[in-house]
């Protein structure tokens, strides 16, 4: 979490980065979010409501249901998640010249048997 708060996101907490992912590049219904993430609607819905109020989502009507919200990023949460991937490939790439080719897609064969691990 250091290495993307260094990138300019201060005010996201492990909280907030556990939510993110599941909000997806289209968008997302709340009530979809919260079930992807294993979590209660109301908790989702705090954690969705800081994320707007740091500027990373917005809530808008739902063009193909005008009775929901749809939450989507904006630019910044876009950027979020650039330099989230760029954090990810560095640590990988950290964690294969450590252990090796070999034995690095090992332990990426056991992480895929944990639910919610790609």
């Amino acid at each position: 979490m250091l290495a993307v708060r260094e990138r300019g996101h201060p005010a996201l907490s492990f909280a907030h980065a556990a939510i993110l992912p599941h909000i997806g590049t289209e968008g997302a219904h709340l009530t979809d979010i919260a079930e992807r993430a294993g979590m209660r609607k109301q908790s989702a819905s705090q954690l969705i409501g800081e994320l707007e109020a740091a500027g990373y989502v917005d809530r808008s009507k739902d063009t193909a249901d005008k009775r929901a919200l749809i939450i989507k990023f904006t630019p910044q949460g876009e950027r979020f998640l650039q330099d989230a991937a760029a954090v990810k490939t560095r640590i990988e790439d950290e964690l294969r010249k450590e252990l090796g080719a070999e034995r690095y897609e090992l332990l990426r064969d056991i992480l895929k048997d944990f639910p919610g691990v790609e």
